[in-house]
């Protein structure tokens, strides 16, 4: 991975040039706040979606609110007799509904504070 990212070949746009992640940004109070974070529930969702298809046994992997729900509710045999993830549509058919999210945090001697901001994926926009 290392040699990957230090690498010229990974020509990626950089997540700063990310289509209205600035505006998000502002909503949380900004990158500069003692804590900032990014999460592109889009590719999160496809990843995911595609692996459960896949097996149903991935159901609590690569979510962290899935990840932890109490073992007997994702062990696979739990899973199975509750879901058919063979019937769910495939990714392209729902991509319009996921896009991005960002948090941010701040502490003072009173309280933590945390702002988080879903933006609305744009092509549900009007």
């Amino acid at each position: 991975v290392e040699e990957y990212l230090r690498s010229s070949e990974a020509k990626g746009k950089s997540l700063r040039e990310a289509t209205g992640l600035n505006d998000a940004a502002e909503k949380v109070g900004g990158m500069s706040t003692g804590m900032f974070a990014y999460e592109n529930s889009s590719e999160m969702t496809r990843v995911w979606l595609e692996s459960v298809k896949q097996n149903a046994d991935n159901f609590g992997k690569g979510m962290p609110l899935l990840a932890n729900l109490p073992s007997d509710m994702t062990n696979p045999k739990s899973i199975q007799e509750w879901f058919d993830f063979s019937r769910l549509p495939s990714f392209d058919k729902i991509s319009k509904y996921f896009y991005f999210s960002v948090c941010s945090g701040t502490v003072n001697a009173e309280a933590f504070t945390f702002r988080f901001y879903w933006p609305t994926p744009p092509q549900l926009r009007k």
